[in-house]
């Protein structure tokens, strides 16, 4: 288990998590904050490469959409900065995923994934899918989606395969 105390954390790459780990904020989402300070086109703050592997009671806070990088505009759907991807399973619950933007801020890559009791807000949909997704049989529940940005394609959430389900369950405030 690896715990963070209170306080605010900025990595200035990808994290990727290849074993059990269960990664959580000492006081909750409130406390904790993690700050991605990537700004590699397309790359998560955090990967799980392990089904038992958990992030819990965290704040997980992007560098928000941006015009220019060096300078140079960039298009919305080059506007990839993202959270969390559950490449091989695994467990975010309790936190709160803020300022990202892009396809997929949070995106649980097969069955064993699960996302729940997590606050998406002020975050931006910026590409051609959707601002939360997931492979067939993955799984959000009480999650609640407020003040984000959706610039077209399939909106908040969107399942990946032929003939593919994923189970979001919304709680509506």
């Amino acid at each position: 288990e690896i715990v963070f105390a209170d306080g605010v954390y900025t990595n200035a790459a990808q994290s990727d998590v290849t074993a059990a780990v269960a990664i959580r904020g000492e006081n909750g989402a409130g406390a904790t904050k993690l700050v991605s300070t990537n700004f590699t086109n397309g790359a998560y703050l955090m990967r799980l490469y392990d089904a038992r592997a958990s992030v819990r009671g965290m704040t997980l806070q992007g560098p928000g959409f941006k015009a220019r990088v060096n300078g140079q505009p960039i298009a919305s759907y080059n506007n990839q900065w993202l959270a969390v991807n559950l490449v091989t399973g695994g467990l975010l619950a309790d936190c709160v995923v803020t300022n990202f933007a892009g396809d997929y801020v949070v995106y649980c890559g097969n069955s064993a994934a699960c996302v729940s009791n997590c606050l998406f807000t002020g975050n931006t949909q910026a590409g051609w899918h959707a601002l939360a997704g997931g492979a067939e049989g993955s799984l959000y529940t009480h999650c609640r989606f407020l003040r984000n940005t959706l610039s077209g394609g399939n909106g908040v959430g969107v399942a990946t395969g032929l003939l593919a389900t994923m189970r979001i369950y919304f709680d509506i405030f």
